[in-house]
C-alpha cells in the first residue's frame, strides 16, 4: 500500500502526513475517537521506562534475558546460607576473640557517644 492510499483510507490531512512518512522509531500518529494526534515519544534507551515501553523485538529479547539472569542470581543468593565471621551460637569459646570483634556493649556505647553533640 502506498502513501496516497493510506492517506485516503484513513482520511489523513496533508499537514499530518509527514508524521507518517518521515517518522522514526517512537514517532507517529495516534487515532483517538475522531482525532489524529501526531506524537514523538522518545526516551533515553538506558532507562527502565524505555525497557518497559519498547516494542523492538531485538531489544526485548536482550531485556528479557537480562531479567532472567537477574532472577536466577537472586534465587541463588536466597538459597545460599549466609557466612558469618563470628559464631554467636556459644559453641566456639574463642569466637570473636581473634577476629577483633568488640563486645555488644562496647559497640552500643561507642554508637551512643558518636550521636552526642
Amino acid at each position: 500500500m502506498d502513501r496516497d492510499k493510506i492517506q485516503q483510507i484513513l482520511s489523513i490531512p496533508d499537514a499530518i502526513m509527514p508524521s507518517i512518512t518521515n517518522s522514526g522509531k517512537g514517532e507517529g500518529l495516534i487515532f483517538a475517537q475522531n482525532m489524529l494526534i501526531p506524537f514523538s515519544n522518545l526516551f533515553p534507551k538506558n532507562t527502565r521506562l524505555y525497557e518497559l515501553m519498547t516494542t523492538n523485538s531485538e531489544e526485548l529479547a536482550v531485556i528479557l534475558e537480562k531479567e532472567r539472569v537477574w532472577l536466577l542470581n537472586k534465587e541463588k543468593s536466597l538459597e545460599e546460607p549466609k557466612q558469618n565471621d563470628t559464631d554467636y551460637s556459644g559453641e566456639d569459646e574463642d569466637a570473636g576473640k581473634t577476629s577483633g570483634a568488640e563486645p555488644q556493649e562496647n559497640i552500643m556505647a561507642t554508637a551512643a557517644q558518636a550521636a552526642l553533640p
